[in-house]
C-alpha cells in the first residue's frame, strides 16, 4: 500500500556529531521507485550506499539533523534516512521509534528488517498488540489493548 506509514524517532540521548546525526535524503521520498535495497539499515562505512543505488541518476541532499534528547522527528515511510555508527566511546545513542500506518495496511510477501518480526506466519495483517489502532475512518478501536 502507498503512503501507509510515517515514523515518530524520540530521542532518549542526544543525536549529535559525535554520536551520529540523524540523515535524510532530501526529496527522496519523490524519487522512482526501484527494486534498490530499500533500507538505510547496512551499518559500518556502507551505510549510505543502498541509499545512492536507489537514487539512481538522481540527485542526493542529506540533510544531518542533531536531535536533542527529548526531541523528535517525523518522516514518511519513503524518505531515505539513517545515520552513521555511534563514534562515542562512551555516550550512547538511545530513541524510541514509533511506527504509525494506515489501517488497511497487509504485510508484502518480504516485509524486511523493521516490520519483518511482527509478522506472523498464519496472516498478512499486523497485529493490534504490535500496530494498535490509533485513528480509524471506521470508528474501530483496539478495545482489548485499552480495555474500554
Amino acid at each position: 500500500v502507498e503512503n501507509n506509514a510515517v515514523t515518530v524517532w524520540i530521542a532518549l540521548d542526544d543525536a549529535d556529531a559525535e554520536t551520529g546525526v540523524v540523515e535524510y535524503a532530501r526529496g527522496s521520498h519523490r524519487w522512482p521507485r526501484s527494486s534498490a535495497k530499500t533500507t538505510f539499515h547496512a551499518g559500518g562505512a556502507g551505510y549510505r550506499q543502498a541509499m545512492l543505488d536507489a537514487a539512481g541518476t538522481e540527485k542526493v541532499d542529506i540533510a544531518e539533523l542533531r536531535v536533542p534528547k527529548g526531541s523528535c522527528v517525523i518522516h514518511h515511510q519513503d524518505v531515505w534516512h539513517g545515520s552513521a555508527c555511534n563514534g562515542s566511546k562512551i555516550r550512547p545513542r538511545r530513541a524510541v521509534a514509533l511506527h504509525l500506518i494506515r489501517e488497511d495496511v497487509k504485510f508484502g510477501p518480504s516485509p524486511g528488517y523493521i516490520y519483518g518480526r511482527y509478522k506472523l506466519a498464519d496472516s498478512d495483517e499486523p497485529r493490534p498488540e504490535f500496530f494498535p489502532i490509533t485513528y480509524s475512518t471506521r470508528s474501530t478501536t483496539s478495545a482489548r489493548l485499552f480495555k474500554i
